[in-house]
C-alpha cells in the first residue's frame, strides 16, 4: 500500500510524492490532511495511527507507539483519526470507547523533519461502547457510537451536547452542512444548565447500520426525521404489481 500526493492543478497523472508502507502497519482505512498545515497527513489502520510530513517529492512517516501496557487497560482497535484545529493535536477513536490524543509538532525554520516527535499524549475513555465515527467540527470533536448516539465534545473532551433519540442501529457516518457552530440567542438548547453561551449545531445527516438515513435540523434533536430507510439484510423476495409501476422488495 502506498500513500501518494497529487498536484490537482497539474495535468500530469503521476503523483508528486509517494511513500510505500510496510505490511506490518496494516491496511490504512482513511486519510486526511491537517487543515492548518497541509504538509501533515494522517492515516489509520486497526492498530496504528501514521503521521506523515510531505515536502516536495519527499514523504516521511512516523507511527507513534500506543498499546495496552502503556495505560494498563485496553486501548482497542482504532476506528477513525482526525486533526484538531487550534490545538496542534490529533485524535483517534477506538472500539473500547477511548480517544487517543496525539501531539502534532510544528515544523519551524531550521527544524529537520526527521526529528519531529509525533507521540501519544493521553488516553481518555469517553464511552462504554465502541466509537465508530469521529469528526472534527470547527473546534469540537463529534463521535458516533455503536449504540446509535452522537456526542459533541469541546477541545478538552468535555461533553457539550448529545443526540440519543435515533434508535436505528450503530452510527456509520455523520455529515454536516457547515463546519461552523453558530453562537445565538433565542430558544435553542444551551450548552449548560447554568448561564453560558448558546450554540447551534448545523444541519446534520446521519446513516446507520440498519440502512437508515436521518436528518437533524440545526440545534434540535427532537425534530429528527428519517429521510430514507433501506434493507439492511439480504433481499429474499421481489414482486412487481400486475398493472402499476410498483415494485415490492422483502427481506428479514
Amino acid at each position: 500500500q502506498d500513500v501518494c500526493v497529487w498536484d490537482w492543478t497539474s495535468t500530469d497523472d503521476l503523483p508528486v510524492a509517494t511513500h510505500q508502507l510496510p505490511k506490518e502497519l496494516g491496511l490504512q482505512g482513511s486519510l486526511c490532511f491537517n487543515p492548518e498545515d497541509s504538509s501533515q497527513i494522517l492515516t489509520r489502520s486497526n492498530e496504528h495511527a501514521c503521521f506523515y510530513l510531505w515536502e516536495g517529492a519527499k514523504i516521511t512517516r512516523n507511527e507513534p507507539v500506543v498499546n495496552d501496557k502503556m495505560f494498563n487497560r485496553a486501548v482497542g482497535h482504532i476506528t477513525q483519526s482526525v486533526f484538531v484545529e487550534g490545538r496542534k493535536q490529533a485524535l483517534s477513536s477506538t472500539t473500547e470507547g477511548n480517544i487517543i490524543v496525539w501531539n502534532c509538532p510544528t515544523l519551524n525554520a531550521g527544524t529537520s523533519q526527521s526529528v519531529l516527535d509525533f507521540r501519544c499524549l493521553k488516553l481518555v475513555n469517553l464511552l462504554p461502547s465502541p466509537i465508530i465515527v469521529l469528526i472534527a467540527l470547527e473546534k469540537m470533536a463529534v463521535t458516533g457510537d455503536s449504540d446509535g448516539n452522537i456526542h459533541f465534545y469541546d477541545q478538552d473532551l468535555k461533553l457539550r451536547n448529545w443526540y440519543d433519540n435515533l434508535n436505528q442501529g450503530a452510527i456509520k457516518s455523520i455529515s454536516f452542512s457547515s463546519r461552523s457552530i453558530k453562537v445565538v440567542g433565542g430558544s435553542f438548547a444551551g450548552d449548560a444548565t447554568v448561564s453560558a453561551r448558546r450554540f447551534v449545531i448545523p444541519d446534520c445527516i446521519v446513516s446507520t447500520s440498519q440502512a437508515v438515513i436521518a436528518h437533524y435540523p440545526p440545534g434540535k434533536q427532537d425534530n429528527m426525521s428519517i429521510i430514507l430507510k433501506e434493507h439492511n439484510a439480504a433481499v429474499n423476495c421481489i414482486a412487481t404489481h400486475p398493472t402499476e409501476q410498483r415494485l415490492a422488495v422483502g427481506s428479514y
